[in-house]
């Protein structure tokens, strides 16, 4: 009997130590939790026999139980790597068919050829699906994860906005129109850029420059010997132009003479009329090249109607006039600039003024078109709503445009939540799912079938799946970072010994027994 007890102490021992190994080997595997040996002692009495009297039958492995304490937790470089801080399993599908899954706490995916999240065992990460703005639409479903590279279809621009303030400027900043040159910024007072998209997704730079005219007009008259008025001096008119309705009594006409104005049968032009305003006049240009701002398909009007003082015949009068289409630069290469002017009423650019907003005609008539991608000529609407014009700095609150391109893939983002989302060069976010997560009530009851994961069995439970740092006792998620093994190499070295010692005890028993023997069959 006693060869039989040390037997059962062997085969205890010899448990403990297989235990302890596997655990002592899988120390540095991620997400592995470790085992513990759990023994009982056997008894077999019969009813004939003297109670208390029987010194037992040896030991029994009852269990290896999986210990499931949190391990730590190790920052890595890959941001698709995901540590579960807390309770939960991930769920992997062991193929397309998300009908035979297995449960793990190793969070080391990666993209496979074809962009969907595996492991280093190409299981796939089951995760559930989302709605536009990342919430979860449905807990009972889930699915492989496949990332796509690029995000959206390519859309023309429409609608550039523009919210900035044109500073009050002085007649000495004003610039002559007809020595305006984009590559040299003392022929305007400041620009804005905007970036713009044709239906291709191709982008393109939207320029606008910002001039207060100054324009040379005739400000002195004197009488010839016929009585004409002869216009004597050019000078450059004050750009702030007077555009209030004005008392005058002549009209310079396009010639450069001068008609007198009878108000009583024939009134003077009435001016664009705003009070307190200022007038700043915009140039666009597109990858280099002139645009000119149309309405409706007609180009804006180049006569603005102001006044200004002049001397005839040595007494300062108000004249009535406009700033015509010859006021307009021409450039070397035989582009005509068409500009629009921008007014202010009160400080406020006046919506009502035409060519705001306006639309730029079809980028296609430049020079080098714009790809159209087969739809209609684009035409772009310009607005600038909420935009002032105040005795303050230049400054641009708001310059965006509607349209988009294609977005690369740039980054993939995981929230504590779970969420997956992709961030794509074109500056698009989209949520693309978010992680699955699964306990069960009774964990140590799942089977381990290796690759650091388990098969629910009936001792376990069914999963109750679930989302990550939600209120129903789930973990959350830190992305890139993995969770270590939760083995204690200290611990595991004192059970080594432990089970080194049970293990030669026992041995030692069936030595003494044998000797015990060999005593007796001498006799």
């Amino acid at each position: 009997m006693p060869f039989e007890i040390a037997r059962t102490g062997l085969i205890s021992s010899q448990d403990h130590l297989d235990v302890t190994g596997n655990n002592i080997a899988n120390a540095s595997s991620v997400g592995f939790k470790h085992s513990r040996a759990e023994f009982a002692d056997t008894y077999s009495q019969s009813i004939y026999e003297q109670a208390g009297v029987d010194a037992g039958q040896g030991s029994l492995t009852v269990d290896i139980a999986q210990q499931f304490a949190q391990g730590s937790t190790r920052t890595t470089d890959n941001v698709l790597d995901m540590a579960i801080e807390g309770d939960g399993f991930f769920v992997n599908s062991m193929g397309q068919d998300t009908a035979n899954v297995k449960y793990t706490r190793q969070g080391a995916y990666r993209l496979d050829s074809n962009n969907f999240l595996v492991n280093a065992f190409d299981d796939f990460l089951m995760t559930y699906a989302v709605d536009e703005f990342g919430n979860s639409t449905d807990l009972d479903t889930i699915q492989n994860l496949q990332i796509p590279t690029v995000s959206g279809e390519p859309e023309a621009t429409q609608n550039v906005n523009l919210s900035l303030n044109l500073p009050i400027l002085d007649s000495s900043e004003a610039k002559r129109l007809s020595e305006f040159n984009p590559k040299d910024s003392k022929t305007y007072n400041t620009a804005a850029a905007v970036p713009i998209y044709d239906s291709l997704g191709t982008q393109h730079m939207l320029r606008i420059y910002y001039v207060k005219p100054a324009v040379e007009r005739p400000v002195k008259y004197e009488t010839d010997k016929l009585g004409e008025l002869v216009a004597m001096d050019y000078r450059s008119v004050d750009a702030s132009f007077d555009l209030v309705d004005p008392k005058g009594s002549y009209i310079r006409e396009g010639d450069g003479s001068l008609s007198t104005v009878d108000p009583a049968t024939n009134p003077a032009p009435t001016p664009d009329a705003f009070d307190n305003q200022s007038l700043m006049f915009t140039f666009y240009e597109l990858d280099g090249q002139p645009i000119n701002p149309v309405q409706n398909g007609v180009r804006t009007s180049a006569a603005w109607n102001y006044s200004y003082t002049a001397e005839i015949d040595y007494v300062e009068t108000v004249l009535h006039d406009q700033m015509q289409d010859t006021d307009y630069p021409i450039l070397a290469n035989g582009n005509r600039w068409h500009g629009a002017a921008l007014f202010s009423s009160r400080g406020l650019l006046d919506q009502a003024i035409p060519g705001i907003p306006m639309q730029l005609e079809p980028l296609e008539s430049m020079d080098t078109p714009v790809a159209s991608g087969g739809v209609d000529p684009q035409q772009l609407t310009i607005n600038y709503s909420n935009s002032t014009m105040f005795d303050a700095k230049f400054q641009v609150y708001e310059a965006s445009a509607d349209g988009n391109r294609v977005g690369a893939l740039a980054l993939v983002d995981i929230e504590k939540d779970g969420l997956i989302r992709a961030t794509y060069d074109n500056d698009t976010y989209v949520p693309l799912g978010r992680v699955a997560m699964v306990k069960f009530n009774n964990p140590q009851g799942l089977q381990q079938v290796g690759d650091t994961s388990w098969f629910a069995t009936t001792d376990s439970g069914e999963a109750i799946y679930g989302q990550a740092a939600s209120v129903t006792g789930f973990g959350r998620i830190r992305a890139s970072a993995l969770e270590e093994s939760n083995v204690q190499m200290n611990v595991q070295l004192i059970e080594l010994i432990i089970a080194q010692r049970n293990y030669q005890a026992n041995a030692k028993m069936i030595e003494t027994e044998n000797t015990m023997q060999e005593a007796i069959l001498q006799i």
